[in-house]
């Protein structure tokens, strides 16, 4: 095709722009929730995509190398760092971001306190939890796992579980800050070293390298949010602190502990899921390890999203305006499971070729992951509303449902594990809907008592 020089579409005019920036400011007015809720969005969707997509990547090209088997063994070492990261992590990450959305604005000092201190709690827990895990790991394979094998990447998968507690910790501060850019960086830097680490080093030293790769990213990532936290804090003119005050043990202990306990709760039920699952087949594990994969690509856009319900709820509390509550809780539930519903469909339409481009050995277990693509979207349903859960203050309730859900999942998969990797999905499949059942009529009656609290017509 004949082109003249210097000819081609006409630039773009400053008024063309004007316009633009005129319409983007009157759809997200500046200050508003819309303009919160789609920032946030934006750059946690940015964040997760990039830091889920090169997982994906790594964990498919991770199990062609090691095979099903070495693959499972893999997938239950990450998974025993989880369950120990989170008791360490998780409550502080919630308290954190409770705390530190109420107060940045009103008392910033004590939101850097409380968000240092729970760096630091996290930090000190992460480490007992990790020397924990290297002095027992051989009992924990032995006993537990019925894989005496598995010990040494137990052990080696130490330095994970400090790091992982660290950065939920850091990832909670960030959240309450709104420091969504910042996360997402991390992500995105967390991801590109799993990439880059991972697969190399299963093909040089099996599961022991790919676990090492997966203990590199986590490092960088925590190095990464650190940096961020500052920087964010240095703008909001919140000073941080990383030496607690009594109060300030209190004040993150009465949401931490109860979360904590909710977290706790799920992660070893996922845990135990897993390992029941192992105790019959490491290759199995392996199977369901790859199609809960592609279940995280179905939850990432609303795992995105929801995790902007907390501190937008959050920070609506002070004013009690019941409206502005409803229009946060339903935004954030609208956004995570349609964006669930939207991912779900394609994945699970394309499950078979999906998992058979994992290797041979997952070759004709599509079901498996259709499975998991429908428990996918009824977790997402459920992610914004145990959010808002946490930030309404009923921690009791949000415990109870944890060990409801918890309880479930172990029951379902004791009776159905047998049936292999699809066994257990189904039991993700059928607690994730009985959850749902129980969640939905009682977020409505949390709301009725603060419309009563609150005297709202």
């Amino acid at each position: 095709m004949n082109t003249i020089p210097g000819a081609g579409p006409a630039a773009a005019t400053p008024e063309a722009g004007t316009a633009l920036a005129g319409l983007v400011a009157s759809l997200l007015p500046a200050g508003s929730l819309r303009r919160r809720v789609a920032s946030g969005a934006a750059w946690s969707v940015l964040g997760s995509g990039v830091s889920q997509g090169m997982a994906l990547v790594a964990a498919a090209l991770a199990a062609r190398a090691l095979g099903a088997g070495d693959y499972g063994s893999l997938v239950v070492a990450v998974g025993t760092c989880t369950l120990l990261a989170e008791v360490a992590g998780a409550g502080l990450a919630v308290a954190a971001t409770r705390h530190v959305a109420e107060a940045r604005a009103s008392d910033p000092d004590r939101a850097g306190r409380l968000a240092g201190g729970a760096v630091t709690l996290a930090a000190a827990a992460g480490l007992l939890l990790a020397a924990l895990q290297f002095v027992l790991a051989p009992w924990v394979a032995g006993s537990l796992l019925a894989a005496p094998a598995l010990a040494p990447l137990l052990r080696a998968g130490a330095p994970l579980t400090f790091a992982a507690s660290v950065c939920a910790a850091q990832a909670g501060a960030l959240s309450g800050l709104e420091a969504f850019r910042g996360l997402a960086g991390a992500a995105a830097i967390r991801g590109a070293i799993t990439l880059v680490a991972v697969v190399p080093g299963a093909l040089l030293a099996g599961p022991r390298g790919a676990l090492a790769g997966t203990v590199a990213a986590a490092v960088a990532c925590a190095v990464a949010q650190h940096r961020a936290l500052r920087s964010e804090a240095a703008r909001r003119s919140v000073a941080l602190a990383f030496a607690p005050r009594s109060a300030d043990l209190r004040e993150l202990a009465h949401v931490g502990v109860p979360a904590v306990a909710a977290s706790l709760a799920l992660t070893f039920a996922t845990w135990a899921s897993t390992a029941l699952l192992a105790r019959t087949s490491l290759a199995e594990a392996g199977v369901l390890g790859v199609a809960r994969q592609w279940q995280a690509v179905v939850l990432f856009l609303a795992s995105a999203v929801s995790g902007l319900g907390l501190p937008l709820v959050a920070s609506a509390l002070p004013t009690r305006n019941l409206r502005s509550l409803r229009r946060a809780l339903g935004a954030s539930f609208a956004a995570s499971t349609g964006l669930a519903l939207l991912v779900a469909i394609p994945v699970a339409a394309l499950a078979p070729w999906l998992l058979a481009a994992s290797g041979p050995a997952f070759a004709g277990r599509g079901s498996v992951l259709v499975l998991c693509c429908g428990a996918a979207v009824l977790l997402a349903a459920n992610m914004s509303v145990g959010q808002a859960i946490w930030a309404l203050g009923a921690h009791r309730a949000g415990v109870a449902l944890a060990v409801l859900r918890g309880g479930l999942l172990v029951l379902l998969t004791a009776v159905l594990a047998p049936r292999g990797a699809g066994g257990v999905a189904l039991a993700w499949f059928l607690t994730a809907a009985l959850l749902t059942a129980v969640q939905a009529p009682f977020i409505a009656w949390v709301l009725s008592r603060k419309r009563a609290e609150w005297g709202c017509p």
